[in-house]
């Protein structure tokens, strides 16, 4: 079985939806004095954060998975009894005395618009984490470097090129939080990046590289687009991956953790680009027909005859 090492957070998430669009409630003359209350619907803690949401369908993938990240004492025992039921490894899971876990409240309009607070909470701690604690670093396949401190993955991506580790770069929600400084040193290392069309934007604006420049450093770039599907780059290709049409679209939260952690499954098991990103696709389709960022499931048979229905070909064997 292939095996990931993940550097990134483990969340509370409090998901909510409100029935209209926040659009029809700003006064954009009056946002200086913004004092809005929305009423919620379907309020559920769930299991989150990146680190979670990628071992959650790369088990789905059969590829085992360990995490590096910090909880808090306070509320970290229901956390870790989740993730030893899946079959994570824990070994790495800092649990910082007398603080509560990171918390994350979503709120999605019926649009898919989001407002989200974030209470970082013992992930400050990540920074004190090293690669080097690991004992059994050698025998990962592949890393996965997301959000956490901006600190933090800049730590783990400076460790992971000093020890010539591969991995993959998704800053994620930090591309609006990390120095221009610590976005080159992710990207400078990375074999992947991963970005959504806002973050390449971010990351354009703060350190100045175009596509270009970040095929400089990385081997491959892929682009999330959405509803449009997404884009793998490569120096000598360009490779367009279609969306899967979801049988509903229920939520959105955790669809590019999903995506990523289908992709990478394909790539560890050296599977063609375009294949590895229609099972990014697929897994990320079947986040978004369920609420919350780890409730999706399939069988291997299921994926399979799904897959070929989507993409009229047959899935290889990994």
């Amino acid at each position: 079985m292939k095996k990931i090492l993940i550097a990134s957070s483990l969340v509370y998430d409090y998901i909510m939806d409100f029935k209209g669009t926040y659009a029809e409630h700003l006064i954009p003359e009056k946002m200086h004095t913004l004092n809005l209350t929305f009423q919620l619907n379907n309020l559920e803690r769930n299991f989150g954060g990146n680190g979670g949401n990628f071992s959650h369908t790369l088990g789905l993938l059969n590829v085992s998975s360990a995490i590096i990240t910090s909880l808090g004492q306070r509320d970290a025992e229901p956390f870790l009894k989740y993730l030893k039921e899946r079959n994570v490894i824990t070994n790495y899971i800092n649990i910082v005395p007398n603080m509560f876990t990171s918390n994350c409240f979503i709120m999605t309009d019926s649009i898919n618009c989001q407002i989200t607070g974030f209470y970082p909470g013992a992930m400050v701690k990540d920074v004190t984490l090293t690669l080097g604690s690991i004992p059994d670093l050698d025998t990962f396949d592949f890393l996965l470097i997301s959000t956490s401190t901006p600190a933090s993955i800049t730590k783990f991506a400076e460790e992971a090129r000093r020890k010539k580790i591969r991995y993959l770069y998704a800053p994620g929600q930090e591309t609006q939080r990390v120095t221009k400084s610590q976005l080159q040193t992710g990207i400078k290392g990375a074999e992947i990046i991963i970005v959504n069309e806002y973050e390449l934007a971010l990351i354009e604006k703060i350190t100045g590289y175009t596509k270009a420049d970040l095929l400089r450093f990385a081997k491959i770039l892929i682009i999330t687009l959405g509803e449009k599907g997404s884009e793998i780059i490569t120096h000598d290709q360009k490779i367009h991956i279609a969306s899967v049409q979801p049988t509903k679209s229920i939520d959105p939260t955790g669809v590019g953790d999903a995506y990523i952690a289908g992709f990478i499954t394909g790539y560890i098991n050296s599977l063609p680009l375009k294949i590895c990103g229609q099972i990014g696709a697929l897994v990320a389709t079947y986040c978004l027909e369920k609420y919350g960022t780890q409730q999706h499931s399939f069988t291997p048979d299921e994926f399979k005859a799904r897959y070929k229905k989507a993409f009229n070909k047959t899935l290889p064997q990994f």
